[in-house]
């Protein structure tokens, strides 16, 4: 992953690699004969599949920093507050175990963890990566 990528970036690949998933889910649950195939790929994706980690290096450092040295956040979405949980909680327990810096933990992290789930609504899944680009193939939502 480039350490030097815009936010916009970021969120395209982010819902690049969820439609990739949801594909992929999808064409099971309808090859399995699941009712409503369509909103539990949705679902099961949104909670169940692990992404990356769509982050800038330096993003990250500064608010891992943040993080772990008591400062509170500024006030954000819930979501964007979770990542950065995440990716703390990951980081910190890199350096326990291996005696790292923050800065090669925090680029450990990114370059190899991965989050619990997609950090993204059901809303947001749904309009802007679902039905704006897929339904230019074929509808899936």
């Amino acid at each position: 992953m480039s350490r030097y990528t815009s936010r916009r970036e970021n969120t395209r690949d982010n819902h690049d690699e969820f439609r990739h998933h949801y594909r992929r889910v999808l064409d099971d649950m309808q090859r399995l004969g699941v009712k409503d195939a369509k909103r539990a790929a949705l679902h099961f994706t949104l909670w169940h599949v692990s992404p990356g980690y769509h982050v800038s290096y330096e993003r990250a450092y500064t608010m891992v920093c943040r993080l772990l040295s008591g400062r509170h956040l500024p006030p954000r979405e819930q979501r964007r507050l979770t990542v950065w949980h995440d990716i703390a909680s990951h980081v910190s327990q890199v350096c326990a175990d291996t005696g790292l810096s923050l800065a090669r933990a925090t680029e450990l992290v990114l370059d190899h963890c991965r989050p619990r789930r997609f950090y993204m609504s059901a809303d947001t899944a749904r309009t802007h990566v679902i039905t704006q680009h897929l339904c230019k193939e074929r509808c899936y939502f």
